[in-house]
């Protein structure tokens, strides 16, 4: 019972504030669907691969300091 109370008050939580995530963000983020965008729009190009690459792991960098 009190397993379930807890269990039902973190999803409430995480629901209340997963709703604010992405405008949170893209105001903390300068550029946010630009910096989102930009490597999907290139992934389907071969010659771009190596950039892609290079923009991949510069979000993931830029993604763990936040």
């Amino acid at each position: 019972m009190v397993y379930q109370k807890s269990r039902d008050s973190i999803v409430q939580k995480f629901n209340e504030n997963a709703e604010k995530y992405d405008s949170q963000r893209s105001k903390l983020i300068p550029c946010f669907d630009d910096f989102y965008s930009i490597p999907v729009s290139i992934m389907n190009s071969p010659s771009s691969k190596q950039l892609f690459w290079i923009l991949v792991q510069e979000l993931v960098y830029f993604h763990l300091l936040f």
